[in-house]
């Protein structure tokens, strides 16, 4: 008997996600309509004979003969998902708290990738600027090795150094280029979703 009882008040693992599962009650008796998916036929259906099955006792009221003690399942989740999307679509309140909270956040979140390019267009211009001032640095100690102030090994070694670092603000400016394609990529997907 033990074990018969122990199997009963396991929980049965339910394949699917349901809408309205012990959510939905018998409009006769008040007890839980549980899925009972069949081939070919899928209803809430009420769960009292299993309940009196299981507890031979009154705890659960009983269900009336010659009542309806199903609905087909496929019809009332179609029909609650329905209605619960005309109530978002059609809610004035629900419209007014978009409007007040989620809209103020989301022409935020537009604005956003248009100030990062703006930083990234001011390194850009930042890093050119660099690029100019380090080849004026060259012509200038080209002309301290014209003059004999620098030798030749200390002129290399300086220009060597200068180069470096022009080939070090090229590669910084492709890769603020780079963050401004993928951050214009992501306003066109922004300017797809509507607001």
């Amino acid at each position: 008997m033990s074990n018969l009882q122990n199997k009963s008040n396991s929980t049965t693992k339910v394949e699917y996600d349901y809408l309205l599962n012990d959510i939905v009650y018998c409009g006769n008796c008040g007890n839980t309509l549980k899925v009972n998916r069949k081939k070919n036929w899928k209803v809430y259906r009420c769960n009292f004979s299993e309940k009196n099955w299981k507890y031979i006792d009154d705890r659960y009221p009983k269900c009336g003969k010659g009542y309806t003690k199903q609905i087909d399942l496929d019809v009332v989740e179609d029909l609650v998902w329905n209605e619960f999307l005309d109530t978002f679509k059609n809610s004035y309140i629900i419209k007014n708290q978009f409007k007040n909270e989620v809209l103020p956040n989301r022409l935020k979140d537009r604005e956003e990738p248009y100030n990062q390019i703006k930083s990234y267009n001011k390194s850009i211009s930042n890093y050119h600027n660099k690029i100019k001032q380090l080849e004026k640095n060259k012509i200038e100690l080209f002309r301290q090795k014209l003059t004999l102030k620098l030798t030749e090994s200390e002129y290399e070694s300086l220009e060597k150094s200068v180069n470096e670092e022009i080939d070090r603000c090229n590669i910084k400016i492709l890769e603020k280029e780079n963050e401004i394609k993928i951050t214009n990529d992501g306003i066109i997907c922004l300017d797809i979703i509507p607001l």
